[in-house]
């Protein structure tokens, strides 16, 4: 993840695995804008069922109230994590 001004993380990204939802999965994800020298990251949600994912994980560098310890990233077909690798 790239550096925002506020803080680094020093994890990577693990490799994308292929999951399949049996039942309803809301999804996130997270993509990355940039906006005049302005990074950040956005999340949108999608929800998945009878259908194959991809996910990939990243531990949080990050502790406190509301700071979950792994931040997760799905793409719902291949182009999208070819976009991303």
């Amino acid at each position: 993840m790239p550096d925002d001004g506020y803080f680094i993380l020093e994890s990577q990204w693990t490799g994308w695995r292929e999951r399949f939802a049996w039942f309803p999965k809301q999804l996130e994800i997270r993509r990355y804008l940039n906006d005049r020298d302005i990074g950040y990251w956005t999340t949108d949600t999608r929800w998945v069922w009878l259908k194959t994912y991809y996910e990939r994980a990243q531990p949080n560098g990050l502790v406190g109230s509301g700071v979950p310890p792994v931040i997760y990233d799905h793409e719902t077909d291949l182009f999208g994590v070819l976009r991303k690798s």
